[in-house]
């Protein structure tokens, strides 16, 4: 949300597609999803990323204290770690959509 400007930027590649699409602007929910999913990267700075890390690190932690994978069965923790990072990433996503659902408007 601190880059107004860029959210502005993915608004209107977003729109072209929707126009493209079905030939008249609205927000279409599975196309903002599908961009989310593409540009999400490009908008994560390197901190959001170490912090990301760290959170998953210190869930993964809590998981493991509670059981939910025995830890000394590294397939079983790298497996429960994907899906912890999984989450994070669809929650990036989910923002990237909130975040243009916010700023946008129709033409």
């Amino acid at each position: 949300m601190k880059n107004v400007s860029k959210i502005k930027q993915e608004l209107a590649v977003i729109r072209q597609r929707v126009v493209e699409l079905q030939g008249y602007d609205s927000f279409r929910h599975e196309i903002v999803m599908a961009r989310g999913e593409e540009a999400i990267q490009d908008l994560i700075s390197t901190e959001m990323a170490r912090k990301r890390q760290h959170l998953v690190d210190v869930a993964l932690q809590m998981m493991l204290a509670q059981g939910v994978a025995p830890s000394n069965n590294e397939t079983q923790v790298q497996v429960l770690r994907a899906q912890l990072d999984r989450v994070y990433e669809r929650g990036w996503v989910q923002g990237y959509v909130h975040a243009c659902e916010l700023f946008y408007a129709r033409r």
